[in-house]
């Protein structure tokens, strides 16, 4: 006979043979029990109004789900854990609570009803808190309870001097307010907020107090307490209120949006999830593991607290957002990490990785963090963007076949751990042949990204280009001589030279990763200036005529000396007039140029800045012209004079790294984060293009890569522009100069066109192009001067400034900060009191947040002030009340003030009316006293403003008002009728001088725009005004 099943009524749930009778499974009675809890501490909750009530009533409901979970647990697996609670103890315990409270309702206490006691049916257990900080947060006298209540809830309740008692601090707050006169306990009561963990913060409007709910943040992570002691749960209801109330502004908007930010900020923060990220992420990064539908993954956490779900979304917000390059570099690094490779055949810093969905595509990584789910919307973008060619385009296809190569050389047998190649590169030697069908040995080399290489050259390419780590960029480099580049004295540092296959001439491997020959080579040099010397171009020159590789292994004179620890050697070769190179020869018979070289070898062999060998060769430094200069860098730097160019100078930091220029110097210093005055100490010693020489065009492998550049008569000679594009429709445009500086802001292209002494027709242009990338002149500042108020169109010397708001260009093309340009106008012989007084007005007003261009005028009426807009081809004139009233034109706050007499006075009137005249307002002598005349306004010939405040278009309007008033005689009428006749005819005859042809107007035509014809305009008692929520 089969086995009976019998369910619960509820859940259809199997039920247990002692379970049967009842019908109902013990889960659904606890869960009946819960709910009838929640229903009792609901309406607790609200008579009482206690937040922390909220928070029992969110444990219950936790509680029910999980009981929910569990049955369904239960339901798969047919049994029940016995190491678990029993169930029927707390079924027990909620009956207590159910007999309990269906005694009676809660009910709110009200102050005078000293005998009554609190009706607390859930109330279990309470003790007094006897500590003595806590009792510092209440009035004289008073006490507090912990008062537990069901499921082992923690409350606080509150009793007065006379045994009142208040369910809460915040039901005591509320209840004395409404009495009157207990402010001083109020006070203490409020500012005892915080002992509750309650916080008051800068951010918050005034009086408002914050406390945080839950640990898992989101906008339900606080509650708020107003300064009027209503209270309600999240952020978006804090917003509501704002936005709905007059009583606050935007500012307490904005202020409590970035409360919210920096507390979630700090609580990501302050998570022990997170892990230290140094070893592969910019300094302060960190991250956490994660599990996803697709497998585990890795979140970042930013310094400042911003979390982003991969690393190629904390790239975005890197770029976006100006962090240095630095660290950009490093996190472009960390996207191998995420599955991101490199590729030769995309444009550098790019990556590309397999699709996580499966599917047989790839996705590509710009360097900006920007990321295409395909081939094709790659391609795509690269066809809709100036900044790629063809050959981009193309080296997409190639990709692919490279994906496919990588496959197949999966198959293939590589060698990985051949000496000749970095640690985790692999390589595959096989047969060849050559041009001449003789035999020769070649090779394939596999980099980690799956990059296939012929030639370690090549590879040594890729490894520059892609910024890879530089202990293996050194050792491909000293496995160059496997191909036959050979090093030399006289060439620059990580140079190698080649002789052509042909034996025609040489080729040079440079340290950027470029091979050339020797014109072009010499080119590059005269290019990169600032990193190059004269010395480096003669010996580059001395090289390619014959002392090749051989001749280093020539014996020379070798001396030892004092100058060199005991085993070393050294040499001196004259250069010119009373310069010399040293040559050091190691006891292991390696031959350095330089003594500067010498010590960072032996640095990279590991020894250290204090060990005797490098101290011997420091000590000789100031022999070959090496000194410091703390007036140009900080102690432990030195500098030493290039050859053949006089008032130039190489730099050395105190751990030897070398600076070509003090351009380089300046540029280091900023990209790791040296203090703030020293950097502007070397700054003061540049000039405009120097500190510009980082802004060389960018470069992709031997080619230099274009935009679509242009010449034109704007520009000065040598000079062209290209325009960028970007999406959304916006471009900006960029300027290449003769000698091959990419400016990309037009503030930048000015000052060096000032550096240079361009003429002033190219620098009146440049004023227009500084105008729209919101450079602005004030009447504050002196002559010439300008001021921009938007970031993003700073330069980038100013961004690691973050607190700066505003940066000032002077008359010479000097870019200043508020402080650098209020000592120069304080400390220069050609500024006046006047100009400082009026520059540290405008700062004031821009730290104030107040409008720019408002100005108080002495002809307007007291408080009003006016601001002139330049539109080229007229200036329109704005006005505003002491009442913060904006009104589009003079006329229009005059009729505001006729037709409300009641809040102006006769004197304010008089003024306003005055001010007309700006206008074209004017008297007349054949006008009645107060009247005006304003000629060609808008379409009209003639307007009429009478001394009541209104405006007529036509004589007969004005006519009919003046026959129907009591103050004009017919003698006004007359006269008006005669100044109107007056004006058409000096019209008309005007017309007739101009246009013969318009004669017949002479003959008492009408004209098309006589007042007659003017359809009159209902204008009178009309508010131009907009009143302002927030005042300035």
């Amino acid at each position: 006979m089969a086995k009976r099943t019998v369910r619960c009524k509820k859940c259809s749930g199997v039920l247990e043979k002692e379970q049967r009778q009842e019908g109902v499974c013990q889960y659904c009675q606890l869960k009946g029990k819960i709910d009838q809890v929640i229903e009792n501490i609901k309406k607790l909750s609200e008579e009482s109004e206690d937040p922390d009530l909220t928070r029992q009533l969110e444990e219950l409901e936790s509680m029910g789900s999980a009981l929910k979970r569990k049955r369904e647990e239960e339901e798969v697996d047919m049994e029940i854990e016995e190491t678990k609670p029993s169930i029927d103890d707390v079924v027990s315990e909620l009956d207590d609570n159910e007999d309990t409270n269906n005694h009676s309702e809660p009910k709110k206490l009200e102050l005078g009803d000293e005998d009554k006691k609190p009706d607390l049916d859930l109330v279990k257990n309470e003790t007094d808190i006897d500590d003595s900080e806590y009792a510092k947060s209440l009035p004289q006298d008073w006490k507090a309870k912990n008062v537990q209540v069901g499921f082992g809830s923690i409350i606080k309740h509150f009793i007065d001097p006379s045994g009142r008692r208040f369910v809460s601090r915040i039901d005591a707050i509320r209840t004395l307010s409404k009495l009157g006169d207990r402010e001083k306990d109020v006070d203490t009561l409020r500012s005892g907020l915080v002992a509750d963990g309650w916080m008051a913060h800068p951010l918050l409007p005034e009086g408002w107090y914050a406390k945080s709910v839950c640990k898992t943040g989101g906008n339900n992570s606080f509650r708020f307490l107003t300064d009027k002691n209503e209270w309600f749960i999240g952020i978006r209801k804090a917003i509501r209120l704002i936005n709905n109330s007059e009583e606050y502004t935007g500012l307490d908007l904005e202020n409590l949006h970035t409360f919210f930010g920096e507390y979630s900020s700090f609580k990501r923060g302050t998570d022990e999830n997170w892990m230290d990220g140094d070893e592969y992420l910019p300094d302060g990064w960190r991250y956490k593991i994660c599990h996803g539908s697709n497998g585990d993954y890795a979140r970042v956490l930013s310094p400042n607290g911003d979390s982003f779900p991969s690393k190629s979304k904390a790239l975005a917000y890197m770029v976006k957002n100006g962090h240095d390059e630095a660290a950009i570099k490093k996190m472009i690094s960390a996207l191998v990490y995420d599955g991101w490779v490199e590729s030769s055949f995309l444009p550098p810093d790019w990556r590309y990785r397999k699709c996580k969905s499966g599917r047989n595509e790839h996705n590509f990584l710009s360097p900006e963090g920007e990321m295409f789910p395909s081939r094709k919307t790659l391609v795509a973008f690269m066809r809709s963007s100036e900044k790629y060619n063809e050959e981009d385009i193309s080296n997409i296809d190639a990709l692919k076949g490279e994906i496919r190569a990588k496959w197949i050389s999966d198959r293939h047998d590589w060698i990985e751990d051949d000496v000749t190649i970095p640690p985790g590169w692999k390589i595959r030697y096989f047969d060849g042949v050559k041009a001449n069908k003789k035999p020769r040995k070649r090779c394939y080399i596999l980099s980690p990204s799956g990059a296939i290489f012929q030639s370690r050259a090549k590879s040594l390419q890729f490894m520059i280009q892609n910024s890879h780590p530089e202990d293996q960029i050194s050792y491909m480099r000293t496995q160059l001589e496997r191909e036959s580049w050979g090093c030399h004295p006289m060439l620059p540092e990580n140079w190698r030279i080649k002789r052509k296959h042909n034996d025609k001439g040489h080729l040079f491997f440079t340290s950027e990763g470029l091979i050339l020959s020797l014109k072009n080579a010499l080119s590059h040099m005269e290019q990169a200036s600032e990193k190059y010397t004269a010395e480096d171009s003669d010996g580059l020159v001395f090289v390619a005529k014959g002392f090749t590789q051989q001749l280093t292994k020539q014996n020379y004179e070798w001396l030892e000396n004092e100058s060199v620890p005991p085993g070393w050697k050294v040499r001196e070769v004259p250069i010119t007039g009373t310069f010399v190179r040293e040559y050091f020869l190691t006891p292991g018979g390696v031959q350095i140029g330089g003594r500067v070289k010498t010590i960072q070898f032996l640095l990279k062999q590991g020894l250290s800045l204090t060990d005797p060998e490098v101290k011997i060769f420091q000590s000789g430094l100031t022999n070959v012209g090496w000194q410091e200069d703390i007036d140009v860098v900080p102690s432990g730097w030195m500098k030493k004079q290039v050859i053949k160019k006089n008032g130039k100078f190489k730099f050395i930091s105190p751990d030897f790294k070398e600076f070509h220029s003090i351009g380089t110097v300046y540029h280091f210093m900023r990209a790791n984060n040296y203090p703030v005055e020293v950097i502007n100490k070397v700054k003061v010693h540049l000039d405009v293009k120097a500190m510009l020489s980082n802004k060389r065009m960018p470069m992709k492998g031997n080619v230099v890569r274009t935009y679509k550049w242009q010449q034109a008569d704007y520009l000065p000679p040598g000079w062209k522009f290209a325009e960028k594009k970007f999406r959304y429709g916006h471009n900006r445009q960029l300027y290449l100069t003769p000698n091959g500086l990419l400016l990309q802001k037009a503030v930048l292209a000015f000052q060096v066109m000032v550096d240079e002494g361009v003429g002033d027709d190219y620098l009146e242009h440049m004023y227009l192009k500084l105008k729209q990338e919101g450079w602005e002149e004030d009447s504050n500042l002196p002559d010439g001067w300008r001021l921009n108020l938007d970031k993003k169109h700073f330069p980038e010397s100013f961004t690691d400034e973050e607190e700066l708001e505003v940066i000032f260009l002077t008359d010479k093309a000097q870019l200043l900060t508020s402080s650098k340009a209020l000592k120069l106008l304080t400390s220069s012989e050609e500024f006046s009191e006047n100009h400082v007084s009026n520059f540290l007005s405008l700062v004031d007003n821009l730290n104030r947040g107040s409008e720019r261009g408002w100005k108080e005028d002495e002809t307007l009426p007291e408080g009003w002030k006016i601001r002139e807009i330049d539109l080229s081809f007229k200036t329109d004139r704005q006005v505003m009340s002491p009442y913060q009233e904006e009104f589009d034109s003079i006329f229009s706050a005059f009729i505001y003030m006729v037709n409300n007499t009641d809040r102006f006075n006769e004197e304010d009137v008089t003024k306003m009316k005055a001010k007309l005249l700006e206008e074209g307002f004017e008297e007349d002598e054949k006008l009645p006293p107060g009247w005006r005349i304003v000629r060609n306004k808008r379409e009209n010939l003639f307007e009429l403003l009478s001394r009541e405040g209104v405006l007529y278009q036509t004589l007969n309007a004005a006519q009919e008002f003046m026959e129907g008033s009591d103050e004009y005689e017919d003698e006004h009428i007359l006269e008006i009728e005669e100044l109107c006749m007056s004006e058409v005819e000096a019209y008309l005859n005007n017309r007739v001088i101009t246009n013969p042809g318009f004669g017949k107007f002479a003959n008492g035509l009408a004209s098309e725009t006589s007042p007659e014809k003017v359809k009159k305009k209902k204008t009178a008692g009309a508010k131009r005004g907009r009143k302002r929520k927030h005042a300035a």
